[in-house]
């Protein structure tokens, strides 16, 4: 069978981690431009091409429920989100529609992509390849995978993501030019924050 056209493209945003290297605090309700972290991550999801928008939670997440209020998602709890970033994926797989042909997996941490980030990956799309961003010749995240790739990403243990497959190079991987260092800015500490709130 082929893709239909336009394919359906859905975004993964994994929002389920324990935020060890932020201390006490989970970062992704840490405050940036007067809302949480973890809204900027989503509404960049929300305004792109991408649907549904599939939020996983883990740790904390009534909290960040109640960061997104009423926006329109499809949020799966990974219970086991101890065991690391793999099972949150799994989780996050395990919540999309049947036709769904591909999936951004984008982290909640990451607050500058925009939707036109994930736009352009979205058009990039071929059903046998990996669509990763790229600048300044590095790659970045988030990376879009095609359902083909969905029983390997399943397969995935620990706290490692999809990068794990595009690193061993048996799936092409599309590279998409993306004029932007957002795709390698994540957020660590309540540090990183400041930055970017102009403290």
């Amino acid at each position: 069978m082929g893709v239909t056209h336009p394919p359906q493209i859905a975004a993964i945003v994994l929002a389920g981690g324990l935020s060890r290297r932020a201390g006490s605090m989970n970062k992704l309700l840490l405050p940036l431009a007067n809302a949480a972290l973890i809204v900027h991550a989503v509404e960049a999801a929300l305004g792109s091409l991408a649907t549904p928008v599939i939020v996983v939670t883990g740790y904390d997440a009534t909290r960040l429920r109640e960061a997104l209020g009423n926006r329109d998602l499809i949020y799966t709890h990974n219970a086991d989100y101890l065991e690391g970033q793999a099972s949150s994926i799994r989780c996050g797989l395990s919540a999309l529609p049947q036709s769904i042909d591909g999936a951004l997996i984008c982290l909640g941490d990451m607050p500058q992509i925009l939707s036109q980030h994930l736009d352009a990956l979205v058009h990039s799309f071929k059903p046998n390849a990996i669509s990763v961003p790229i600048c300044a010749g590095r790659r970045g995240n988030p990376a879009l995978f095609p359902a083909s790739l969905f029983p390997e990403l399943n397969n995935l243990t620990g706290d490692i993501g999809g990068r794990e497959l595009i690193a061993t190079g048996s799936t092409p991987v599309i590279e998409v030019e993306v004029d932007s260092p957002a795709i390698f800015y994540d957020i660590d500490h309540a540090d990183d924050l400041d930055v970017l709130n102009g403290q």
